[in-house]
């Protein structure tokens, strides 16, 4: 195996990783639907009904956003920039904003750990602050997700080291992330925990898992 044979199948390894450690939260989110965010009281009893899930499920997707992303980061930036040449000021573009993603998703779930962790002690007004505050940290992850989905888009759309279908796919997510940052309604669908903050990071790990399908094929 060559060596970009092999930063392809590392970079389809971490994709898919990061997929993996995400299907848990999706779960517990499935089996233990969250209360309103209006109700503090309620919100601080569910949290530590469910705490060890909650705990867990942050803790690994913590280990795929904010670790494993990383990898993929890199991964990706040695494919684009290869296929890219030159400077490769996309493929940087792409590689330096996803650190970014990954630093901030950790942000967020940094705010939604100490809430969980600190259920049932915590304050009810605090805890549904801490609550606000990762959802808000969760919204600015648009940005940098948005940057570096686009740069991928762009090298993609360009060189075709990826099927033109993952270069589309990018600039939904894009699109989805940049829609979810706008969603600053004190309630309803429309806010920090309504559907496309929501939609945002399925539609990121739907991505993700489109190219570990490319790359593990290959």
């Amino acid at each position: 195996m060559d060596a970009q044979s092999r930063d392809e199948k590392i970079t389809g390894a971490a994709a898919l990783l990061v997929v993996l450690f995400m299907l848990p939260g999706i779960g517990v989110a499935a089996l233990y639907p969250q209360p309103p965010l209006a109700e503090p009281t309620s919100l601080v009893a569910y949290l530590a009904a469910h705490r060890t899930a909650l705990l867990a499920s942050s803790y690994l997707a913590a280990l795929g956003w904010s670790g494993v992303l990383c990898v993929f980061a890199g991964g990706l930036w040695a494919m684009l920039s290869r296929a890219e040449g030159g400077s490769g000021v996309w493929s940087i573009v792409a590689f330096g904003a996803c650190i970014a993603t990954a630093f901030a998703i950790g942000v967020a779930l940094t705010f939604w750990g100490v809430v969980i962790f600190r259920a049932p002690q915590i304050d009810a007004s605090l805890a549904s602050v801490l609550c606000d505050a990762a959802a808000f940290a969760n919204l600015m992850t648009a940005f940098p997700n948005a940057v570096y989905t686009m740069a991928a888009a762009i090298v993609i759309r360009r060189t075709s080291v990826l099927p033109q279908w993952v270069g589309h796919g990018a600039l939904a997510v894009a699109a989805v992330h940049l829609g979810s940052a706008a969603c600053v309604a004190r309630v309803g669908l429309l806010g920090p925990w309504g559907v496309l903050p929501s939609l945002a990071p399925l539609a990121h790990t739907a991505w993700l898992a489109a190219i570990a399908w490319v790359l593990l094929r290959r």
